[in-house]
């Protein structure tokens, strides 16, 4: 094989990262380099009274075959002696084993390798740790003999992309299982979640808030920009989320605003908080967000969340009804009087006390304390 077709195989392992469906192509490539004719590339790991195998791609894999390894054959490979010293990134094979008497009267190649004519076995070792490696594992048939010098020096020079591409591989299958889990978990709270730029900008939002957006109950996405349905509402909107992203440590701009709906209903509020540095740099260059805004539903009851904060924060329960309504109607302390039917100074003195509570300063770190504290991390 010329070094050209090893770069192709390169470049198809890197595609293969991000493209799940091109990597049977990439363990044929790999396969076919080597001179066999299957070959799986597969995690295995031990847990107590047996071993435990998942499967990350494969080549022409006869899973009948495969289980029967699993079930009578793995216990006693001889392969695994190889596999056991090699480093990741390590290149091993069986050359000088499977030509060996002892490996040619043993019941592992005659009950299952020659049966099957597998003959050599080639190995990349990919990631190793305490009861757990993962590494790609091809077998050539008698016809190809034993692996070639030239076979091996190719496959040498591949393994660092494919020990690479295997490790960015599941750290973004992790990345992906995560913001997937955080996903449902924060619709399951019953907030629209959304990340912004400084412009309004939409770089991420969770299912609750495209239902907010796309069912008419005041908030709307116009050519990829969170606005709002009444014009002097997405003005307002604006510059709450203009206002946000310039915090700085000495200074958190945040608020409220409450969105009526295309029938005048104000059923929703928007809480607008900046967002950390270090947050915000989980994506980068000009898409980077600077905002969160969380979406209320405020005929959705919030009494569960505000009595598990209240009950965190040892609120009374009249600064647990001021929360309550700073959350579900935003706003300052003369609205949130209205609401309750109390004085503006009962309000600000439930609020100041809230905050003295909670350990912050501001009315919008208090919101945002709110939501990262009463996400619902069990099913109930």
């Amino acid at each position: 094989m010329a070094s050209s077709d090893v770069l192709q195989v390169i470049t198809k392992i890197y595609d293969g990262i991000l493209d799940a469906e091109s990597q049977s192509q990439v363990c044929e490539s790999l396969v076919r380099m080597a001179g066999g004719h299957t070959g799986i590339l597969a995690t295995h790991q031990h847990r107590p009274g047996r071993m435990v195998m998942f499967s990350k791609m494969g080549y022409n894999v006869d899973m009948e075959s495969q289980m029967a390894y699993l079930a009578h054959f793995d216990k006693i490979s001889p392969f695994h002696s190889l596999e056991g010293k090699a480093k990741p990134g390590e290149v091993v094979t069986a050359s000088h084993l499977v030509t060996s008497d002892d490996y040619k009267r043993s019941v592992f190649y005659n009950e299952w390798a020659r049966k099957r004519d597998h003959w050599d076995y080639l190995g990349i070792m990919l990631t190793k740790e305490p009861g757990t490696m993962a590494g790609l594992a091809i077998l050539r048939p008698s016809g190809a003999g034993l692996v070639t010098p030239n076979e091996l020096a190719q496959m040498r020079s591949i393994a660092p992309h494919l020990k690479r591409a295997f490790v960015v591989g599941d750290l973004l299958d992790e990345y992906r299982s995560q913001a997937h889990l955080l996903g449902r978990v924060v619709a399951k709270a019953g907030f629209g979640v959304l990340l912004t730029t400084a412009s309004g900008h939409i770089v991420y939002a969770n299912d609750t808030a495209e239902v907010f957006m796309r069912s008419g109950s005041g908030l709307k996405s116009e050519h990829g920009y969170i606005s709002a349905i009444d014009f002097k509402t997405a003005q307002k909107l604006q510059a709450l989320v203009l206002a946000a992203a310039r915090a700085t440590d000495d200074f958190t701009p945040g608020g409220s605003i409450l969105i009526p709906s295309s029938e005048g209903e104000e059923s929703l509020v928007v809480h607008a908080v900046p967002l950390s540095g270090r947050a915000a740099s989980v994506l980068l260059d000009r898409d980077r967000p600077s905002v969160g805004l969380f979406i209320v539903d405020r005929r959705r009851g919030m009494t569960d969340r505000t009595n598990v904060f209240a009950d965190l924060f040892h609120l009374t329960p009249a600064e647990g009804r001021v929360l309550s309504a700073l959350i579900c109607n935003g706003g300052h302390s003369q609205s949130i009087a209205t609401k309750l039917k109390i004085t503006d100074m009962t309000a600000r003195t439930h609020l100041k006390h809230i905050l003295a509570k909670t350990n912050v300063h501001r009315q919008a770190d208090l919101v945002k304390l709110f939501f990262e504290t009463t996400i619902p991390w069990k099913e109930r």
